[in-house]
């Protein structure tokens, strides 16, 4: 392990294209750190390496974990010497969201866009659609307007599919 000591435990887990998040928390004063590795167990890239909270407490990443992409997780006690043999109680948990999409409808105007798929919150495309004499102002959820705004380049959750009216 790159960042923390020698005295750890693995976990491992594939990749389904989700927004997940990884988490550890940490019983009171054990102080861990958390990394997370890609490749194969004779040559492990490290991609995130935690270690925030000190003496108990969350250390949590979140990331798109790629379809097809082994992941490799440590969990161990926190030693700037590399050897600490310390030991104690944490809870560990893998949160995924799944992917959404934004559906552009032109709302009578001109042109086309492509759905918008993500996990996690992102920024909205920016409008494409045109229509004469009129002046983009923003998407609604509700083609005559009454539903909930949103601009281009507003962050959505991605939660749930929508439907967005220029």
């Amino acid at each position: 392990a790159n960042c923390a000591s020698d005295y750890g435990v693995w976990y491992t887990f594939a990749g389904d294209g989700n927004s997940t998040t990884i988490s550890t928390d940490a019983a009171a004063g054990f102080n861990h750190e958390m990394e997370i590795y890609t490749g194969n167990c004779g040559a492990l890239a490290s991609q995130s390496c935690h270690n925030v909270s000190g003496g108990g407490g969350v250390e949590s990443t979140t990331f798109v974990a790629a379809i097809g992409t082994d992941y490799f997780v440590y969990v161990a006690y926190f030693s700037i010497f590399g050897g600490a043999g310390d030991t104690g109680d944490f809870t560990i948990s893998r949160t995924c969201l799944a992917p959404a999409t934004i559906t552009f409808n032109s709302n009578g105007g001109s042109g086309t866009m492509t759905a918008q798929t993500e996990s996690g919150t992102t920024a909205i495309n920016a409008n494409t659609f045109t229509q004469a004499s009129c002046i983009f102002t923003g998407w609604n959820t509700v083609a005559d307007g009454s539903g909930t705004d949103y601009t281009d380049g507003e962050n959505y959750s991605f939660s749930s599919d929508i439907t967005l009216y220029a």
